[in-house]
């Protein structure tokens, strides 16, 4: 695939990797460095994603993981008070695939509470927290759903690891990767400096 014709693949999905990890396109804009409307023209047209994006771009998905990763580590049985304070602060819990693998759990280990709770549990994941008082009152909710024991740890760490796998597979899909590796991402983008064996 030509530098071109990847560049345009990437801006295909823009949109794509963006409702992955549950940004708006004012949250997509922040974490590339660009501008909304251009984030708007790209979704529009796909050519329109130059290189200096699409390295941005990989470095922003990257970094959603990674983060996502050190949650998970941050996560201690013996630490569920802080609970509501790791979830506030992990950026990748407003991925709608977040919210399915989190009900999952919930649904299999607590079927009734989770019927009743619902709508606390969908408007506490799958929803980005752009104010200051938007997040006071989804720390407020997730507080309630730990002291009704319904967030417990062994349900909590299930829905964040399925969600980082099925995050990264469609990754891989998406920017076209064998594995998730930036030296494969480069080799993309630049094609033609990709040294031949001899």
């Amino acid at each position: 695939m030509k530098k071109e014709e990847y560049l345009e693949y990437l801006g295909l999905h823009f949109e794509k990797i963006r409702k992955l990890f549950g940004w708006r396109q004012e949250d997509a804009a922040i974490r590339i460095g660009i501008s909304r409307s251009k984030v708007v023209a790209i979704e529009t047209d796909p050519k329109k994603l130059s290189e200096s994006e699409a390295k941005s771009l990989f470095l922003a998905c990257d970094y959603e993981v990674y983060k996502a990763r050190l949650s998970i580590k941050k996560l201690k049985k013996e630490n569920l008070k802080n609970v509501s304070s790791l979830l506030s602060s992990t950026a990748f819990i407003s991925s709608p695939i977040f919210l399915s693998a989190v009900v999952g759990v919930l649904a299999v280990t607590k079927p009734s509470i989770v019927a009743k709770l619902m709508p606390t549990i969908g408007s506490v994941f799958g929803s980005i927290w752009a104010t200051a008082s938007a997040r006071k009152k989804k720390e407020k909710q997730i507080n309630e759903l730990t002291k009704e024991k319904v967030l417990d740890y062994e349900s909590l760490k299930a829905g964040m690891e399925r969600t980082i796998e099925e995050i990264e597979k469609d990754l891989l899909q998406i920017f076209a990767l064998e594995k998730w590796d930036r030296f494969e991402f480069y080799e993309k983008v630049h094609p033609d400096l990709i040294l031949e064996e001899e």
